[in-house]
């Protein structure tokens, strides 16, 4: 089922569409840290990366950033979420 659309899955599921299907999503990424160089940069777009961030439009993201040796751990919430719950 990975190509199926997500809206179709909302409308198997019975949930409303004004509700959303999930409340939380947990992202386990497998990535690889390198400093790019001009030896192994493939493509030169003449951009500049100003900075950046995610953003999502679930209240509660947890990203996990498996490295190889390292870890990483980004955690979204909204700001409406009581802290302890």
């Amino acid at each position: 089922y990975e190509q199926t659309p997500l809206s179709e899955i909302h409308s198997w599921s019975g949930v409303p569409n004004e509700q959303a299907l999930f409340s939380a999503l947990l992202n386990y990424r497998h990535s690889k840290v390198e400093a790019i160089t001009e030896e192994n940069q493939v493509l030169n777009l003449g951009l500049e990366i100003i900075g950046d961030y995610e953003r999502t439009n679930y209240p509660l993201v947890l990203s996990i950033d498996d490295y190889g040796d390292d870890f990483g751990m980004t955690a979204q919430m909204d700001g409406d979420i009581n802290p302890e719950r």
